[in-house]
């Protein structure tokens, strides 16, 4: 029986996640959830300008933004300032809010360490031991090896 488009889609979407997503990159982490949103929002707000511009010429204008708004915040990472660059304005984070955001982080991981602690003691002992050697692998060697966070599920009926 053939799939369905959204779930043919759904699948892809599954079997891409472990390969492409950042939560199976040692020493990758997230700030606030997807970082990635603030940056984008920013760049819808010059998109406007880059409209009519080729391809080629989008992409420089985008490099050029994205290199200087980390550029500014590299150097004023210890100054709480705004600034307008292009007409675009760009919040630059001090830091006071890095060191918020590294306080919260911890809190975080001694809240959920108790829980998983409590989780592995009930599972067995040579499970928990083979999924850490797949782990270590798949973070060594990634490729498909990955495939040990896929997703499992099955349909009832």
């Amino acid at each position: 029986m053939a799939q369905s488009g959204s779930s043919t889609l759904l699948h892809n979407i599954l079997e891409c996640f472990p390969k492409f997503t950042l939560n199976f990159v040692e020493g990758a982490g997230e700030v606030e959830g997807e970082i990635l949103e603030t940056l984008w929002s920013k760049l819808d707000e010059i998109a406007g300008f880059t409209q009519a511009m080729s391809i080629a010429h989008a992409q420089e204008v985008h490099d050029d933004y994205m290199n200087d708004s980390n550029w500014r915040k590299i150097i004023r990472i210890g100054k709480s300032t705004q600034c307008m660059h292009r007409p675009v304005e760009l919040t630059l984070l001090p830091a006071d809010a890095l060191c918020g955001k590294l306080s919260r982080a911890r809190k975080g991981v001694s809240e959920t360490k108790p829980a998983f602690e409590q989780l592995t003691k009930c599972l067995d002992a040579a499970l928990v031991q083979e999924w850490t050697k797949q782990e270590r692998i798949a973070m060594e060697q990634r490729g498909d090896h990955l495939k040990i966070y896929e997703v499992a599920s099955k349909k009832c009926g």
